[in-house]
């Protein structure tokens, strides 16, 4: 007897409820049994933190650059590597505090910005030869690109497609 039937009966005494209930073992018994009907849920949890992990590596990446830009002397660049690593960093940070519901679609979102902004920089970079001010938050270095953004796009992008392989 399930312990929601067991409760039903307003007027009824503790022990007669307890008696309905069954025995310590069988109350055990039957919540293993729902606990095992129930695998999508764990899954569904396993997953979540699996996609947080991802999503953790992502910020990790972006900021690295942040800490080796503000280490390391650039003497060829006129800005900071720091000031065109903040809105990959931003974006890798929003889905670590999103909660709910809005996850996913802050997760996609933010990815697709950042997809955005990273091809909108090395296109720039590609083929304008001096940047002035509005768009010296797209100079990011090709080298810095690929050994710190395109992964971090990727472990961005990997929960959001582990997530539609699955609703498929």
């Amino acid at each position: 007897m399930h312990i929601q039937d067991a409760l039903e009966d307003p007027d009824a005494e503790p022990e007669a409820v307890l008696d309905r209930l069954g025995t310590a073992k069988e109350v055990a018994e039957q919540a293993v049994g729902e606990f095992v009907q129930e695998p999508s849920r764990i899954a569904h949890s396993l997953d979540l933190s699996n996609a947080r992990r991802f999503q953790i590596a992502a910020f990790i990446l972006a900021l690295l650059v942040v800490i080796f830009g503000t280490f390391s002397l650039q003497t060829t660049l006129a800005i900071p590597v720091r000031a065109s690593s903040i809105p990959p960093l931003v974006l890798t940070l929003i889905p670590l505090f999103t909660r709910g519901r809005a996850r996913v679609l802050t997760s996609a979102v933010c990815a697709a910005t950042l997809a955005l902004f990273l091809l909108t920089s090395t296109i720039l970079v590609l083929t304008i030869e001096s940047f002035s001010f509005p768009l010296t938050i797209f100079l990011i270095p090709i080298l810095t690109m690929l050994v710190f953004y395109l992964p971090a796009f990727t472990l961005a992008v990997i929960p959001l497609l582990r997530r539609r392989g699955r609703a498929s």
